[in-house]
C-alpha cells in the first residue's frame, strides 16, 4: 500500500495545494520553523481536525470553508484481500447493477493480481468516504451497492441495496488494521497502559505496552527481532521487558545490561531519553504491519545524527514494504542515500506552499539545506573535494582510480560543478576563467580543506593550458584532451557495452574499429588537421571530440536503437576498459588527489 497522491483544501496554512506526488519509498519533508511541516504531516492520517485555512481576505467564520485533504491510495489486491480478512465486516462497493454478472466481475476484480486505486476524501472532524467507485470497471454507471467480506478465508457477497456507496478505505484505517501510522514530534508517553490483549498498534503507538507484552509471550522472534534492531539504533539500551508495575498496570522496562538478574537495575522508559520510546514505537509498527504509511514528524528531535541516519538504513534495507513520510532539519537525513523525494515547506504570510524538489539536482539540494541552516560542508561531508566537470567525471573518476588499484581515499570527495558554463573558455579569455576560478576557490576555502579542479580541454591551446595551471597555482588543471569521452575510445570496451545494453546485437570489436576509422576525419569531431586514419594517434585523440563521436557510433551500429548516455554508458566502458587507454586519465586524476590533498604542495616545500 502506498499514497500515490494527495491534495490539501483550506487546512492550517494551507489555502489550496496542487496534487502532492508521493514516492513509494522515502519522502522527507524540509522548511523553516513555522513553515507549515507538521500541519502537512497532521494531514496525513485517517482522520484530521478541521482547522480552516484562514487569511487576510477570508478569516469570519462563514467565509472559511471545511478543511479537505484528499488522496490516491495504491494497493495490490492481494494485500487488500488480507487488510478485509483482518477487517472481518461488510465492506461496500458502487457497481453498475446488483446482477449476478456484476457481482462476479467483483469478485474477479478482487480476486486478480491487478491493483486497487482508492479515492477518498477526509473532512475535518466529519469522516471520510470514496470520491469515485473503486472498482471502475464494475461501476461505469453505478446505481447499487454490493458487499462484501472474507468469510473462512473466501471472498464472499453478503448483500445488495439500492443506490451507490464506496466503502473501500475502511479496512485501511480501522484498527486494529489501520495502514497509516502518525508519530508527532511530541515526547510520547507510551510507558505504561492497562493490561490488554493488543496484537496491533494503534496509529499513535498509545497501546504499545499491551502490544510489546503479546509479542513477549506469544511471537518471541519478532520481539526478539524488535529489541535487536532497537540495539543498533540506541546501544546504551541492551534489552527490553514488559511486565506488571505497582500500579497494576502493564509497564516497559529498559535493562542496559540483559544479564542482570535485579529489579532494581532495570529503569522505566519514561525515565529514558525521547528517542528510546520513539524508536521502539517505530520499530514496532514497521515490524508487526503489513505494507503501511509511515509518518513522523521531526525525525531528527529526538534521535542522535548517527542514530537517525542508523534508524532509516534499517527501515530501507529491511522494512522497505512500507512508505516512509517523515519532516526533518537533519543534514544527515537530507542526505541520507534512500531518500526518494524532498518536499521543501515554504510560508509566505499566512499560505504555506509545497514544492518537490529534484533529489539529484545540486541546486534543489542546496535550497533545501538552507532551509534548515546547514553548510555544504554539511553535505560533503569531506574534508577535500575534486570539482569535476559534470556527473560524467563525479562517477567515473572513483572508479577509474579503484580499477587501477589506487582508490581515492575516504576523506576525499568527487563533485559536479553545478555549471560549468561559467567556466567555458569559447569566446573567454585566459584571465576571465582565472577570475572565475578564484572567486569559486574563495567560496569554497572555509568549507574544505583543500580543493582541486579540472575542466575539459575543449580546443585550448598548450600554451593556454601552461598559462591557466600556472595562474591558478596549479589548483586548476586542464583535462590533457578535449573530454574525458576522448578517453573512451576503445573498441573492446565499445563492443561489450554495446551488446551489454542491446542483448541481440553484438559487434565485432573490428567493425567498431571500422566504423570509427571511416568516420574519424570528419570536421565535425574538430581533429581533421590532425587525423592519419590512426585511432591510437595522440594528437588525434587530444583533440577529437570524444562525446560526439560515441554518439554517433551508438547511433550507426544500433541503427539509432541505443543513444549514448554519459551517466549510463560512461562507467559500463570505465568497468571494460584497457587501464592502458586510460592512463593519461589515471594520471590526471593523481594529480588532482594531490593538490586536494595538499601533497603537491608540501613536495614542493620540501
Amino acid at each position: 500500500m502506498r499514497i500515490e497522491r494527495m491534495r490539501i483544501s483550506r487546512f492550517a496554512s494551507f489555502e489550496e495545494t496542487d496534487w502532492i506526488e508521493l514516492s513509494g519509498g522515502l519522502n522527507v519533508v524540509v522548511g523553516e520553523n513555522n513553515s507549515g511541516k507538521s500541519a502537512f504531516l497532521k494531514c496525513i492520517d485517517s482522520s484530521i481536525p478541521n482547522r480552516p485555512h484562514v487569511n487576510d481576505v477570508r478569516y469570519s467564520a462563514g467565509d472559511v470553508g471545511r478543511s479537505l485533504v484528499e488522496f490516491d491510495i495504491r494497493i495490490s489486491t492481494e494485500e487488500y484481500r488480507k487488510k478485509l480478512s483482518v477487517f472481518g465486516q461488510d465492506v461496500a462497493f458502487s457497481v453498475q447493477s446488483s446482477s449476478a454478472t456484476t457481482i462476479n466481475l467483483v469478485h474477479g476484480i478482487l480476486n486478480s493480481k491487478d491493483d486497487l486505486v482508492i479515492k477518498c476524501r477526509i473532512d475535518g472532524d466529519g469522516g471520510i468516504q470514496c470520491r469515485e467507485p473503486t472498482l471502475t470497471q464494475a461501476s461505469p454507471n453505478p446505481t447499487a451497492t454490493i458487499l462484501v467480506r472474507i468469510v473462512n478465508g473466501v471472498l464472499t457477497h453478503t448483500g445488495s441495496s439500492i443506490g451507490p456507496s464506496d466503502t473501500a478505505f475502511l479496512p485501511l484505517v480501522a484498527h486494529p488494521n489501520s495502514s497509516i501510522f502518525n508519530f508527532s514530534a511530541q515526547r510520547l508517553n507510551l510507558a505504561t497502559s492497562s493490561y490488554g490483549y493488543e496484537q496491533r498498534l494503534t496509529p499513535n503507538a498509545s497501546n504499545l505496552p499491551s502490544v510489546l507484552s503479546y509479542l513477549q509471550s506469544s511471537r518471541k522472534g519478532v520481539f526478539d527481532e524488535i529489541i535487536d534492531r532497537l540495539r543498533e539504533v540506541i546501544s546504551g539500551v541492551d534489552y527490553v521487558t514488559v511486565g506488571p508495575n505497582s500500579s497494576g498496570q502493564q509497564q516497559i522496562r529498559l535493562l542496559t545490561d540483559r544479564g542482570s538478574t535485579r529489579e532494581e537495575l532495570t529503569f522505566g522508559l519514561e525515565t529514558g531519553g525521547t528517542g528510546v520510546s520513539q524508536v521502539l514505537a517505530i520499530l514496532t509498527a514497521v515490524t508487526t504491519s503489513d505494507s503501511s504509511v509511515i509518518v513522523v514528524d521531526e525525525f531528527n528531535s529526538f534521535l542522535h545524527p548517527a542514530a537517525a541516519k542508523k534508524l532509516l538504513s534499517i527501515c530501507r534495507t529491511f522494512y522497505s514494504q512500507h512508505q516512509y513520510i517523515i519532516s526533518t532539519h537533519s543534514p544527515e537525513v537530507l542526505t541520507f542515500d534512500g531518500v526518494d523525494q524532498i518536499f521543501l515547506v515554504e510560508r509566505s504570510g499566512y499560505r504555506s506552499t509545497i514544492t518537490p524538489l529534484d533529489t539529484k539536482g545540486s541546486h534543489d539540494r542546496r535550497n533545501a539545506l538552507r532551509q534548515i541552516g546547514v553548510s555544504m560542508l554539511d553535505v560533503l561531508g569531506v574534508e577535500h573535494a575534486i570539482w569535476v566537470e559534470g556527473p560524467t567525471e563525479e562517477i567515473c573518476f572513483p572508479l577509474i582510480m579503484k580499477r587501477a588499484s589506487q582508490p581515492l581515499p575516504s576523506n576525499l570527495g568527487v563533485f559536479p560543478l553545478a555549471s560549468t558554463g561559467d567556466f567555458s573558455r569559447r569566446g573567454t579569455t585566459i584571465a576571465a576563467v582565472v577570475k572565475i576560478y578564484r572567486t569559486a576557490m574563495a567560496s569554497i576555502a572555509p568549507l574544505v580543506a583543500g580543493a582541486s579542479f579540472t575542466l575539459d580541454r575543449d580546443g585550448l591551446s598548450d600554451e593556454s593550458v601552461a598559462a591557466i595551471e600556472r595562474s591558478t597555482d596549479g589548483n586548476l588543471l586542464i583535462l590533457p584532451r578535449r573530454n574525458i569521452e576522448s578517453y573512451f575510445i576503445d573498441c573492446d570496451a565499445l563492443s561489450d557495452v554495446i551488446w551489454l545494453n542491446i542483448a541481440d546485437l553484438y559487434i565485432l570489436p573490428n567493425r567498431i574499429k571500422d566504423i570509427l576509422l571511416g568516420i574519424g576525419g570528419h570536421l565535425k569531431y574538430k581533429a581533421a588537421g590532425v587525423w592519419k586514419e590512426d585511432l591510437e594517434n595522440p594528437k588525434w585523440l587530444e583533440k577529437v571530440d570524444g562525446a560526439l563521436l560515441l554518439k554517433d557510433l551508438f547511433n550507426i551500429v544500433s541503427e539509432n536503437r541505443l543513444e549514448y548516455s554519459k551517466t549510463v554508458h560512461g562507467p559500463q566502458i570505465v568497468a571494460r576498459i584497457s587501464l592502458e587507454h586510460v592512463s593519461g586519465l589515471i594520471n590526471h586524476i593523481s594529480r588532482l588527489r594531490d593538490v586536494a590533498l595538499g601533497e603537491s604542495r608540501k613536495l614542493r616545500s620540501k
